[in-house]
């Protein structure tokens, strides 16, 4: 599997649940969502991508009701 690399990030801005992140991504990077508590740097995880909430979150930062 894949190992976490926690990082810092600068977020620009947050609103409820979600947050613009301004400095600390690459393109490519692929970040997660939920809570692997606790997350320890350099853990083993399995990540898998969520295309319903990719969906979901798209449409919430382009304005579409929830």
């Amino acid at each position: 599997g894949d190992r976490l690399p926690r990082q810092a990030v600068a977020v620009a801005f947050q609103q409820n649940d979600l947050a613009v992140i301004e400095k600390g991504l690459s393109a490519g990077d692929r970040v997660i969502v939920d809570d692997p508590a606790p997350a320890v740097n350099g853990m083993t995880i399995e990540p898998y991508r969520d295309k319903a909430l990719e969906k979901a979150l798209r449409r919430r930062a382009e304005g579409a009701e929830t």
